[in-house]
């Protein structure tokens, strides 16, 4: 996706540099940072819909949670799905979301079901997993790879 920048405006081009090397971006440069990270999005979504994802955004720091916000608060008019994922209060409450239920345990069942290659583990360890899990799905992939 990186590819695009060349198509950005050179100060975009400077301040999202910086930002990918891991230099930061000073606070009067958040917006054009923003602007960067738009223009890529409209760039990579010319050759077909793009769907962007960020796990953990609860555990990143302030200033990536308010750009991805400002960010996904001017998508609707691309074909881009930003979709952010938190196990907490993110900070992003000015875009629409979502809170996920815990899965409840039929739900949990299937999932260790499905993976899982060959049978399904027994019916005590298949509840043994899904109480441990306590509807956290991921806690329940991450069973399966132990």
């Amino acid at each position: 996706m990186l590819d695009g920048a060349g198509a950005l405006p050179e100060r975009h081009r400077q301040v999202l540099g910086r930002a990918m090397a891991g230099e930061g971006c000073r606070d009067q440069d958040q917006l054009v940072l923003s602007h960067a990270v738009l223009g890529l999005l409209t760039e990579a979504a010319h050759d077909g819909p793009l769907l962007c994802t960020m796990d953990d955004l609860d555990a990143g720091d302030a200033p990536t949670a308010r750009l991805l916000t400002l960010v996904a608060r001017r998508l609707p008019h691309l074909p881009v799905v930003l979709l952010l994922v938190a196990g907490s209060d993110s900070g992003a409450d000015a875009i629409p979301h979502h809170r996920l239920l815990p899965l409840d345990e039929p739900d949990s069942h299937a999932l260790l079901a499905a993976r899982r290659p060959g049978s399904p583990p027994p019916g005590p360890v298949l509840a043994g997993l899904s109480a441990l899990a306590a509807g956290n799905a991921q806690a329940l992939v991450d069973s399966r790879t132990r």
